[in-house]
């Protein structure tokens, strides 16, 4: 029991001499921070007083002359060139502050998934256009027939505003008339009709600008006014429907409107098919000729040619009727009266039927949106003479050719788009020479907006699959090293008198791919796959060629352009141009 007593005591003991520690430091360090505080005030305080005597000496500076002097030094341009820059920075820094801050609400999109939405578009497109001409209208809302329908409206109306302008301009005076200024009469008339509403002790009323109390304008009137004006535009696009049986009937009763209901007199007009008309109904089968006149349309003319003239009939209630005699046909009248009693859903037929026939007409002459690649130039021409009749659509139909079977879309075309890569190197030499005997041939053919456009398309079938345009691309030079070997061979021969194109330069359609070749590959490059042989080309030519004639002369300054410009950003030399320039020279000299 004692020991159990002691080992308590003993650790009592041990206990608190623990918290007894743990107080004494704790003092000494809120001692020792004290103790560092006053210090650091006392610091501060023997620097203010040493720095006193320094304040005192810049006490005297006068902040709003030296902002005025800055000021002034920037209007008459004496200031330091360092605080001008820094001047221009802070100026440039500020106008970014108004500018327009929008966030990103959609990633980038990678160049396949571009090339998809363009595949898919086509073939969206192209499955419209057939189930046009099939006359399969189901799905489709007509968007493209209704944009056009705008743009034309706002072409007519535009010339229409023009022949009001010309109008309404003032007597005596030239020039146009310009429509943000009234006439005085116009003015005082807007005035009259635009008075201010004054609230009074007397309530509301109406003052003019003089301050003369005007009666209250006749909303009602203005309503009515407004109802008028949008009856006369519906009754404007009513008569721009053109389908309507009515309106048809109406045109056609136009010029026999004086005419009565007694058509036995004199020869009868024969009736054209679609013709609304009314029909004595099966006269030869009524009793004693019992019947009535039934509306409805003509449906054939038959003509023995003997002047004898029948028609096919079917009636409004869906009945049929063959061969009736003229006497039995008449042209149907449609009176004003009838012709309102037009129903909105008539008028909605009226317009879908001239939407579907406007959609097959633009689906019949349209161009097809995907094609197959053509494989050969043959082929490519074929195509173009039989889809195509101006410049511009051939080159449509080619950047649809690229588009609809792009090698971004799958890696399987890399072989037919290869073959078509070499089929567009050979056409562009094709164009090329075309413009060399016969120019660009007017808006019509645009010879040079083709080149532009096939130059397009060759970079971005090159930047598609670059190793498989390089391989396209020396194979075609490889080609024209060969041809320009043969000529120079010729050449070496003596001038041939039987061949009219007897230059050993090449073609004007080959230098003019040659162009388009700097746009499609780096020149800047040491070494290239592409580039590096087509300067060697030129070089060939520039230093082998013999020049005989004028066209030789044009040519081989086109080839020493060509090698500036493959060398100029790279700052290489070619001695073969600058040693062909110089021969040129002399031979003026």
């Amino acid at each position: 029991g004692g020991d159990g007593a002691g080992g308590l005591g003993a650790a009592y003991a041990s206990r608190k001499t623990e918290l007894d520690d743990v107080i004494r430091m704790s003092k000494m360090r809120k001692a020792e921070k004290a103790k560092s505080k006053d210090d650091q005030v006392e610091t501060f305080e023997k620097m203010d007083s040493s720095f006193a005597e320094i304040a005192s000496l810049l006490s005297f500076r006068d902040k709003d002359a030296e902002r005025a002097a800055e000021v002034k030094r920037r209007k008459e341009g004496t200031a330091d060139p360092e605080d001008a820059e820094m001047d221009r920075w802070e100026k440039e820094m500020k106008t970014y502050l108004f500018d327009r801050k929008v966030k990103a609400s959609d990633r980038t999109r990678t160049p396949e998934e571009i090339a998809k939405e363009e595949a898919e578009d086509l073939q969206r497109l192209e499955a419209r256009r057939v189930a046009r001409m099939n006359d399969d209208f189901d799905g489709d809302d007509f968007s493209d027939i209704e944009e056009d329908d705008k743009h034309e409206k706002k072409r007519h109306r535009g010339g229409k505003g023009a022949r009001a302008d010309k109008k309404k301009a003032t007597p005596g005076k030239t020039g146009v008339r310009n429509d943000d200024e009234l006439d005085e009469s116009e003015d005082e008339e807007t005035k009259k009709k635009s008075p201010t509403a004054v609230f009074t002790t007397d309530g509301l009323v109406y003052v003019d600008d003089d301050g003369k109390v005007v009666p209250e304008p006749d909303e009602d009137a203005d309503a009515s006014e407004e109802e008028e004006s949008s009856e006369e535009d519906d009754d404007d696009d009513d008569d721009s429907l053109g389908d309507s049986d009515d309106e048809a009937s109406a045109d056609d009763t136009a010029a026999d409107s004086d005419d009565s209901d007694d058509e036995d007199d004199g020869p009868r007009p024969v009736l054209e098919v679609g013709a609304t008309i009314k029909g004595y109904y099966k006269v030869d089968m009524a009793y004693e000729g019992d019947t009535t006149w039934q509306p409805g349309s003509v449906r054939a003319v038959h003509d023995d040619g003997k002047g004898n003239v029948t028609y096919d009939v079917e009636y409004d209630d869906g009945d049929y009727e063959e061969k009736m005699r003229p006497e039995n046909v008449k042209r149907r009248r449609i009176e004003q009266a009838e012709k309102k009693k037009i129903t909105d859903k008539e008028r909605e037929g009226a317009e879908e039927r001239r939407k579907r026939t406007a959609a097959r007409e633009k689906a019949r002459k349209s161009i097809p949106f995907v094609f197959e690649v053509p494989t050969t130039l043959e082929a490519l021409l074929e195509l173009t003479d039989r889809h195509a009749n101006t410049g511009t659509e051939t080159s449509l139909i080619i950047q649809r050719i690229h588009r609809s079977n792009s090698v971004r879309l799958n890696r399987t075309n890399k072989e037919k788009m290869q073959n078509f890569m070499d089929v567009l190197l050979r056409h562009f030499i094709g164009v090329g020479d075309d413009i060399a005997t016969d120019g660009d041939g007017g808006p019509a053919v645009g010879r040079f907006a083709q080149l532009d456009v096939l130059t397009h398309t060759l970079y971005a079938m090159a930047q598609d699959s670059p190793e498989d345009a390089g391989a396209v691309w020396g194979r075609r030079l490889g080609v024209l090293n060969r041809a320009l070997g043969k000529k120079l061979r010729d050449a070496d021969l003596g001038p041939s008198h039987d061949d009219d194109d007897a230059s050993a330069w090449p073609s004007l359609g080959a230098l003019l791919l040659l162009r388009a070749l700097a746009h499609v590959f780096p020149v800047t490059d040491a070494r290239h796959v592409v580039v590096t042989p087509a300067l060697l080309l030129l070089d060939r030519a520039l230093a082998r060629a013999p020049v005989r004639s004028p066209g030789d002369l044009r040519r081989g300054l086109l080839c020493a352009g060509l090698c500036v410009e493959y060398t100029r950003e790279a700052g290489r030399f070619v001695p073969e141009a600058l040693a062909f320039l110089a021969g040129a020279l002399r031979l003026y000299a």
